[in-house]
């Protein structure tokens, strides 16, 4: 297993991405392909630093801090289970069963709670969208409009294909 902050990891990400498997979405005309893949989506008007570094966004998921760029952060997910997996297994560099494990500790041992999950992907970009802190994981084909831009409110700020 890769794990994020190693140099296999590092040269895993540089190889995808020059192969056009990873795409780092940083302004507007982000590609995303309607199958697979993630995207990690903030609010528009939010300070957080873009491109968030996958490191940040592993620590905020996983309960190590809740401040991104020194802002509040709320991190949310969707419930699709494909989606997850590929977050769990590129972000941070587990799986669901390890993830519920990490945070049914972290909830008894520290008191946090974990991130928020909604149902829909619909449901959670509208959370984003009126949640100026918000930061998101939502599956990547539902990132983007018609047109390929981001909804409106909305910032694509990683896409993981």
């Amino acid at each position: 297993m890769l794990h994020v902050g190693s140099r296999r990891f590092q040269a895993f990400v540089l190889t995808a991405w020059a192969a056009g498997g990873l795409a780092v979405a940083v302004a507007h005309g982000v590609e995303i392909t309607k199958t697979g893949g993630i995207a990690v989506v903030v609010n528009a008007d939010n300070p957080f630093p873009r491109p968030l570094p996958i490191s940040s966004l592993r620590a905020l998921f996983l309960g190590d801090t809740r401040r991104l760029g020194g802002q509040k952060a709320l991190p949310a997910t969707t419930q699709d289970k494909e989606a997850l997996a590929t977050f769990y297994a590129t972000i941070l560099d587990t799986n669901e069963s390890a993830f519920k494990s990490h945070w049914l500790k972290k909830v008894f041992s520290d008191g946090l709670q974990p991130p928020i999950q909604m149902q829909s992907s619909a449901d959670l970009l509208d959370w984003v969208r009126r949640t100026p802190n918000a930061v998101a994981v939502v599956p990547a084909r539902d990132a983007l409009n018609k047109k390929g831009e981001p909804w409106p409110g909305l910032a694509v700020v990683l896409v993981i294909r």
